[in-house]
């Protein structure tokens, strides 16, 4: 830093290739029909389940103390970090993304909704006791 300057953290994430199973009987039929065409991993009739290599954001977060003028919004910090992820999709390939959200906070879901991802039924692997959520969505161009 010269002359005083200072840097300040916006927000911060952190991403993971992750193969997901997921139950069937979880996804609503157009669901199925999407995870059907990108099921590159197995498609199971027997135990009745898709096996997906996907990007899970595993941490997300905004500094709030910053001044109003320098805070980025959530809807752009999602799309920055879909865009980070098509970038390394040119890469090396994939289509979902996942994440997780404390269920009692049902505002964070609505954001995560309208920022395109969709919520599907599916047990969180947390041992802390926290009633996690799982969303996902289809990278567009």
């Amino acid at each position: 830093m010269a002359n005083g300057d200072t840097h300040n953290c916006l927000a911060y994430y952190t991403l993971a290739v992750k193969p997901f199973s997921i139950r069937l009987t979880r996804l609503t039929a157009r669901q199925k029909n999407a995870m059907k065409d990108l099921a590159r991993i197995s498609i199971s009739k027997e135990e009745k389940h898709y096996g997906i290599s996907s990007y899970l954001i595993a941490q997300l977060a905004k500094n709030y103390a910053l001044e109003d003028g320098k805070l980025i919004s959530g809807r752009d910090l999602v799309g920055f970090i879909l865009d980070q992820i098509r970038g390394i999709r040119d890469q090396v390939g994939g289509k979902v993304v996942f994440l997780e959200y404390e269920k009692d906070r049902p505002k964070l879901r609505d954001f995560y909704k309208s920022c395109a991802f969709e919520e599907f039924k599916m047990p969180s692997d947390a041992d802390d006791g926290a009633s996690f959520g799982q969303m996902f969505c289809f990278l567009n161009d």
